[in-house]
């Protein structure tokens, strides 16, 4: 089941940025055209009309942000941004370590442990301060802003049902029933 995050992202479309090939096996970056006179700014590079092909950086890690989760804390209220960090370094209780950093305006979780990294991402949902917050993995060829925050996944309970009804299948149906919320 999924749950959509309250507020708009903005419309993700509008980056400017075109891949091409398979995630996470490389490919190519295109910019795309840059602004036409009297239109809206849609992004790219100034005077350029043309995509432009973009290599990909031999030099660059390939663990860069392979443990890194993106994440985002829905809320009416502004938080305490010391006592959010304090919250999940307490609740994930890493011990190989974890960086949390805010950029354009998304949390960053930098972990150096793989086990720590997937026990936080498979015990979603989170809760920090009577807010949910949506994390997301973060793949190597798509930009930070491109990282879409706009759903999560939620786990329900059904009660009370016969332990001969207790399959997949049934499991399957009740969650195509409640379907996206």
């Amino acid at each position: 089941m999924v749950v959509p995050a309250n507020g708009s992202i903005g419309d993700l479309s509008r980056t400017g940025f075109e891949r091409t090939g398979e995630p996470g096996r490389g490919g190519v970056a295109r910019v795309a055209a840059g602004r036409a006179h009297g239109a809206e700014d849609r992004g790219g590079v100034e005077g350029v009309r043309e995509p432009i092909d973009l290599e990909e950086d031999p030099n660059h890690s390939e663990n860069t942000n392979s443990l890194t989760l993106v994440g985002k804390i829905i809320s009416d209220k502004p938080l305490n941004k010391t006592g959010v960090k304090n919250i999940l370094l307490k609740a994930w209780n890493t011990h190989g370590g974890l960086k949390i950093q805010e950029q354009e305006g998304r949390l960053l979780f930098s972990f150096t442990c793989e086990k720590e990294y997937q026990k936080v991402l498979q015990s979603r949902p989170w809760t920090v301060m009577g807010s949910h917050l949506v994390i997301k993995e973060w793949p190597q060829d798509v930009a930070l802003h491109e990282v879409k925050l706009s759903s999560s996944p939620f786990w329900i309970r059904v009660c009370g049902l016969p332990p001969n009804r207790m399959t997949k299948n049934n499991a399957t149906t009740i969650g195509n029933k409640i379907g996206e919320l």
